[in-house]
């Protein structure tokens, strides 16, 4: 279980040997208040150390639901660490407070349309849930009167 973590594409191969992706990081806060998790995450482009790579279509889903989607008719020409996208999701726990689902991220590195994809696994850490007895009324145990 964790409260960040990082999905990679798999690469785009020069015939250098040199290699490309897009990296979709991420990092969770929590509420107990409310059983959920705010995942607020980037897509990153991966270079080497002094190259650009062109990148066209974006996408990333979580459990399935596309959470973001950029089109091929926008580009970036990106460098390592160079920030593509970024945003935020909201994740409600099980009752129990465990949550893990699937998270993926496609791009189009050196292409018009996608044509590199990773996906992981995303483990939350649980978030405690109240157990126990409350009495705001009685003294338990007490004699009654």
């Amino acid at each position: 279980m964790a409260l960040s973590g990082r999905i990679l594409t798999n690469a785009w191969t020069a015939d250098s040997g040199n290699t490309w992706r897009v990296a979709l990081d991420w990092t969770a806060t929590q509420s107990v208040e409310n059983n959920t998790s705010t995942i607020n995450w980037e897509l990153v482009v991966i270079t080497p150390s002094s190259s650009y790579v062109v990148i066209s279509e974006l996408r990333v889903k979580f459990a399935g639901e596309q959470i973001y989607y950029r089109n091929d008719s926008n580009h970036t020409n990106g460098y390592n660490n160079t920030v593509l996208a970024s945003g935020s999701k909201v994740i409600a726990h099980n009752a129990d407070g465990s949550k893990s689902f699937t998270a993926s991220v496609e791009a189009g590195i050196y292409n018009w349309a996608i044509n590199k994809s990773g996906s992981g696994t995303i483990a939350l850490n649980t978030i405690p849930r109240a157990s126990g007895v409350t009495c705001s009324t009685a003294n338990i145990g007490a004699k009654p009167t």
